[in-house]
Protein backbone atom coordinates (compact mmCIF):
# COMPACT_ATOMS: atom_id res chain seq x y z
CA UNK A 1 0.00 0.00 0.00
CA UNK A 2 1.30 3.46 -0.91
CA UNK A 3 -0.41 6.44 0.68
CA UNK A 4 0.13 9.95 -0.62
CA UNK A 5 -1.18 12.97 1.25
CA UNK A 6 -1.50 16.18 -0.77
CA UNK A 7 -1.39 19.48 1.07
CA UNK A 8 -1.47 23.03 -0.23
CA UNK A 9 1.10 24.80 1.93
CA UNK A 10 3.44 23.85 4.70
CA UNK A 11 6.72 22.22 3.82
CA UNK A 12 6.91 18.76 5.45
CA UNK A 13 10.58 18.32 4.49
CA UNK A 14 11.53 21.61 6.13
CA UNK A 15 9.61 20.65 9.26
CA UNK A 16 11.31 17.24 9.56
CA UNK A 17 14.71 18.92 9.15
CA UNK A 18 13.86 21.59 11.72
CA UNK A 19 12.82 18.96 14.27
CA UNK A 20 15.99 16.92 13.60
CA UNK A 21 18.03 20.05 14.34
CA UNK A 22 16.24 20.53 17.66
CA UNK A 23 13.76 23.12 16.38
CA UNK A 24 10.34 23.80 17.80
CA UNK A 25 6.80 23.34 16.55
CA UNK A 26 5.23 26.25 14.69
CA UNK A 27 1.73 25.09 15.63
CA UNK A 28 0.20 22.83 18.27
CA UNK A 29 0.77 19.08 17.70
CA UNK A 30 2.93 19.62 14.60
CA UNK A 31 5.50 17.11 15.86
CA UNK A 32 2.70 14.59 16.44
CA UNK A 33 1.43 14.93 12.85
CA UNK A 34 4.95 14.53 11.42
CA UNK A 35 5.59 11.44 13.52
CA UNK A 36 2.13 9.99 12.82
CA UNK A 37 2.69 10.03 9.05
CA UNK A 38 6.03 8.25 9.48
CA UNK A 39 4.41 5.62 11.69
CA UNK A 40 1.56 5.10 9.22
CA UNK A 41 4.13 4.57 6.47
CA UNK A 42 5.90 1.90 8.50
CA UNK A 43 2.63 0.10 9.18
CA UNK A 44 1.17 0.11 5.65
CA UNK A 45 4.26 -0.09 3.45
CA UNK A 46 4.99 3.47 2.39
CA UNK A 47 3.69 6.98 2.96
CA UNK A 48 4.45 10.18 1.16
CA UNK A 49 3.38 13.78 1.26
CA UNK A 50 3.17 16.16 -1.66
CA UNK A 51 3.40 19.85 -0.76
CA UNK A 52 1.99 22.05 -3.54
CA UNK A 53 3.74 25.26 -2.47
CA UNK A 54 7.42 24.97 -1.56
CA UNK A 55 10.47 27.15 -2.17
CA UNK A 56 11.95 24.63 -4.59
CA UNK A 57 10.94 21.37 -6.25
CA UNK A 58 12.22 18.16 -4.63
CA UNK A 59 11.44 14.48 -4.33
CA UNK A 60 13.29 12.59 -1.61
CA UNK A 61 12.90 9.97 1.04
CA UNK A 62 13.46 11.57 4.43
CA UNK A 63 15.26 10.08 7.40
CA UNK A 64 11.89 9.21 8.99
CA UNK A 65 11.01 7.06 5.94
CA UNK A 66 8.41 9.40 4.43
CA UNK A 67 8.70 10.33 0.75
CA UNK A 68 8.52 14.14 0.59
CA UNK A 69 7.62 15.77 -2.71
CA UNK A 70 7.71 19.54 -3.16
CA UNK A 71 6.16 21.10 -6.25
CA UNK A 72 7.96 24.45 -5.86
CA UNK A 73 6.01 27.37 -7.32
CA UNK A 74 5.89 29.43 -4.11
CA UNK A 75 5.98 32.62 -6.19
CA UNK A 76 3.10 31.76 -8.53
CA UNK A 77 -0.46 32.95 -8.08
CA UNK A 78 -2.04 29.54 -8.65
CA UNK A 79 -0.98 25.97 -7.98
CA UNK A 80 0.27 24.14 -11.05
CA UNK A 81 -2.16 21.24 -11.37
CA UNK A 82 -0.38 19.69 -14.36
CA UNK A 83 2.80 19.39 -12.25
CA UNK A 84 0.79 17.98 -9.37
CA UNK A 85 -0.89 15.40 -11.64
CA UNK A 86 2.52 14.36 -13.05
CA UNK A 87 4.09 14.04 -9.58
CA UNK A 88 1.17 11.97 -8.29
CA UNK A 89 1.41 9.68 -11.33
CA UNK A 90 5.17 9.27 -10.78
CA UNK A 91 4.67 8.33 -7.13
CA UNK A 92 1.85 5.98 -8.15
CA UNK A 93 -0.02 5.84 -4.83
CA UNK A 94 -2.66 3.26 -4.11
CA UNK A 95 -4.46 5.78 -1.87
CA UNK A 96 -4.66 9.58 -1.94
CA UNK A 97 -5.71 11.96 0.81
CA UNK A 98 -6.27 15.59 -0.15
CA UNK A 99 -5.85 17.97 2.78
CA UNK A 100 -7.40 20.96 1.04
CA UNK A 101 -10.49 21.25 -1.13
CA UNK A 102 -9.79 21.42 -4.83
CA UNK A 103 -12.54 20.06 -7.04
CA UNK A 104 -10.29 19.68 -10.12
CA UNK A 105 -7.69 17.62 -8.24
CA UNK A 106 -10.40 15.40 -6.76
CA UNK A 107 -12.10 14.88 -10.13
CA UNK A 108 -8.76 14.02 -11.75
CA UNK A 109 -7.92 11.48 -9.04
CA UNK A 110 -11.32 9.81 -9.37
CA UNK A 111 -10.93 9.60 -13.17
CA UNK A 112 -7.56 7.93 -12.59
CA UNK A 113 -9.33 5.25 -10.52
CA UNK A 114 -7.38 6.21 -7.41
CA UNK A 115 -8.79 5.54 -3.98
CA UNK A 116 -9.23 9.09 -2.77
CA UNK A 117 -10.40 10.82 0.37
CA UNK A 118 -10.73 14.45 1.34
CA UNK A 119 -9.63 15.31 4.85
CA UNK A 120 -9.89 19.06 4.65
CA UNK A 121 -7.69 20.27 7.46
CA UNK A 122 -7.75 23.67 5.80
CA UNK A 123 -11.09 24.32 4.19
CA UNK A 124 -10.79 28.08 3.86
CA UNK A 125 -10.12 29.44 0.38
CA UNK A 126 -6.42 29.53 -0.37
CA UNK A 127 -4.84 32.46 -2.20
CA UNK A 128 -4.25 31.36 -5.77
CA UNK A 129 -6.44 28.26 -5.56
CA UNK A 130 -9.45 28.51 -7.78
CA UNK A 131 -11.94 25.69 -7.26
CA UNK A 132 -13.56 25.65 -10.65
Amino acid sequence: MRLLMVQHGGDYRETVRRFAAGGRETYYAQRYTVEALAKIGQEIGEAGILCCVTDEPYNERLENGVRAIGVGDRHHQEINRSKIFRLIEEYDPSHLIFLFPDRLLLKWAIKQNRRVMGLFTDSSPQPGVKNQ
